[in-house]
């Protein structure tokens, strides 16, 4: 199908011609897999009827293998570092019960599998089998070779064969059903596949989407936004603040920089210095109801970041590693995040209720330039 403007979508989304959404991996992604975050989770509001939540089997077993790929990381981060913790302070604790308290023991895929199995049933979404009604793989590969959607002429296009088997099967069930589904994915394979189908439409941003769904809600929510760009909602800002605190707290940024010696690095710390009030963009409502509105909204903030550099030289005679030490630099960056607002429809006495709010952005970087490792010291002397 073309690709269709604003306007057409809503207009199916109106008179019930899209009567299904679908979320590929990378939407899941992008929100860090937290299946509680309000954009996923306000996928629930579906379940009154309407409109069906879709999700092919291919794209919750990736779901899964990502959220069980990174629980195993943090176990094995954690096992380690309360081991070294109880080394180091000697204190020769039975660490059994902390392990257990943690769920360091406890298999990652099963418990990636019960998050997920709660989130399905939770928003009340069916999973599309990977095979469709029958199947596909004929199909999938006259596309492969022939080079067609969700295909493309590079040597990568075998990653592509998940999305091939989720496309196909929910164009399967969306031509049974004589209905069309409406995709959210940033991936162009997902809209190239969609412009030569009559039954699949692909927009971007799953925010944005559910803002269609959610017009009633949009005056209130560009009512609230407009009074904390004027600065004149401290209640808000509060709010929004404990939420960038949360997020950014030990998150692992990633770091650039130049120097004239080897170096390790590790990122100490993100602190947001300030958000700039004029670049506060539209919001796009979630989900809204008669108590509360749930809207996102994309701002631009400065971030103060610290990361501890550790310089040293390879000594070729004994093959070591020859420590020359450390600095721990301040810089400041301007990077764009997704603040997501649930906000009481009350306002008492000029007091807006912030009942939820969620931080995220796609990528948090810092880039630090130049890095002297000696920036006090003598430029005559020689260092090394």
């Amino acid at each position: 199908m073309p690709k269709l403007q604003q306007s057409d979508v809503k207009a199916y989304i109106a008179d019930g011609t899209i009567s299904s959404i679908s979320i590929d991996t990378a939407i899941f992604d992008k929100y860090g897999c937290n299946l509680t975050h309000a954009v996923l989770a306000r996928l629930d509001q579906f379940k009154k009827g309407g409109v069906n939540v879709m999700l092919s089997e291919i794209v919750v077993k990736e779901v899964i293998n990502h959220i069980a790929r990174a629980a195993a990381e943090t176990q094995r981060e954690l096992n380690a570092a309360l081991k070294r913790h109880d080394r180091r302070w000697g204190l020769s604790k039975d660490l059994a019960t902390l392990k257990a308290e943690f769920q360091l023991n406890v298999d990652p895929d099963v418990a990636a599998t019960e998050q997920v199995t709660e989130y399905l049933d939770s928003v009340g979404a069916e999973v599309i089998p990977g095979e469709g009604d029958g199947n596909l793989a004929a199909e999938v590969l006259r596309r492969y070779f022939e080079v067609l959607t969700p295909f493309e002429a590079r040597e990568a296009k075998k990653h592509e064969f998940p999305d091939a088997f989720a496309l196909l099967a929910l164009e399967q069930v969306a031509s049974a059903r004589k209905t069309l589904i409406v995709c959210v994915s940033p991936d162009k394979g997902w809209a190239a596949f969609a412009a030569q189908s009559d039954h699949l439409v692909v927009v971007p941003e799953l925010d944005l989407l559910l803002s269609w769904f959610n017009d009633p809600g949009r005056h209130f929510a560009e009512k609230i936004v407009a009074i904390w760009t004027k600065g004149e909602a401290k209640d808000i800002e509060v709010e929004i603040d404990r939420g960038f605190e949360y997020y950014l707290d030990g998150i692992d940024f990633g770091i650039n920089a130049d120097a004239p010696l080897d170096y390790d690095v590790e990122p100490i710390s993100a602190v947001l210095q300030h958000i700039y009030k004029d670049k506060i963009g539209s919001p796009a409502v979630i989900a809204e109801d008669d108590d509360q509105v749930t809207f996102s909204v994309k701002v631009v903030a400065k971030v103060g970041f610290e990361a501890e550099f550790s310089f040293y030289a390879h000594d070729s005679i004994d093959g070591d590693n020859v420590s020359l030490g450390s600095r721990t630099p301040y810089t400041e960056d301007d990077l764009t995040f997704d603040v997501t607002l649930t906000v009481s429809r009350e306002i008492d006495g000029g007091v807006i209720e912030v009942l939820e709010t969620t931080v995220t952005s796609t990528k948090v970087s810092a880039d630090f330039g130049y890095v002297d490792p000696f920036p006090d010291d003598d430029p005559t002397h020689e260092k090394y």
